[in-house]
């Protein structure tokens, strides 16, 4: 009970105090109720992987908890869609490098290329 009013400031002060708690208490007999609590703190906080970390938990002993379901397979899109927007950006940036290099190189389509023909 101490944990929860340490972390009654904010749904952020809630994650950390009963994350320190789990990590202190791994087998408590409370922990199905802190991860239900954890996932709903997440859903708030708008913290994807947390929704996950959590939520996973909650639906192996909870599996027709339709609302934590709803938001894990949101929060899965989510993460999936800044892993690939994650991607694109190196893959972007990569092609900047090459095409600078050529460029300056005299590669293909290169101001020294076109003086040459």
């Amino acid at each position: 009970m101490h944990a929860v009013q340490e972390g009654a400031n904010s749904t952020l002060d809630l994650v950390r105090v009963f994350e320190a708690f789990l990590l202190k208490h791994p087998d408590t007999m409370y922990r199905p109720d802190i991860e239900l609590n954890l996932t709903r703190a997440s859903i708030e906080n708008k913290d994807d992987a947390r929704v996950v970390l959590y939520g996973e938990k909650v639906l192996e002993h909870s599996p027709d908890d339709v609302v934590t379901l709803d938001k894990v397979a949101q929060s899965l899109v989510a993460l999936g869609r800044k892993r690939e927007r994650a991607k694109g950006a190196e893959v972007r940036a990569g092609f900047r490098e090459h095409h600078r290099r050529d460029g300056a190189a005299g590669g293909p389509g290169s101001a020294a290329d076109s003086r040459g023909a």
